[in-house]
């Protein structure tokens, strides 16, 4: 009870970036030729749609990279990658509270 309460806390207390934090730490791109671009790349893990070229994307620290728009929309709510949960502002206690959260929505 008491660690979800404490999550509870963190939670409303705790603000997504800026923009200015957004491009201050990551860096937009326009994908010129897909096929260049690793597997892993190619498709854009918060909405599970492919990268097309043209298409402008952005990078965060940890190297994960994801359609521009998506990936402001989901930092804006949190500083964390939503793919490893590494934060962008390079401030660990981000992602001890994102485990936090995981552990405590489990049964």
């Amino acid at each position: 009870l008491i660690l979800r309460e404490f999550v509870e806390h963190l939670q409303t207390n705790r603000a997504g970036a800026t923009q200015r934090d957004i491009d201050r730490t990551t860096a937009a791109w326009v994908v010129e030729d897909v096929s260049k671009l690793p597997e892993e790349l190619r498709c854009c893990c918060v909405c599970l749609e492919d990268v097309s070229k043209g298409q402008q994307v952005r990078t965060l620290p940890c190297l994960h990279t994801f359609h521009a728009g998506c990936a402001e929309e989901w930092l804006k709510k949190k500083k964390l990658c939503p793919l490893c949960q590494f934060a962008i502002d390079g401030d660990s206690s981000d992602a001890a509270v994102a485990a936090l959260e995981e552990s405590s929505a489990a049964p």
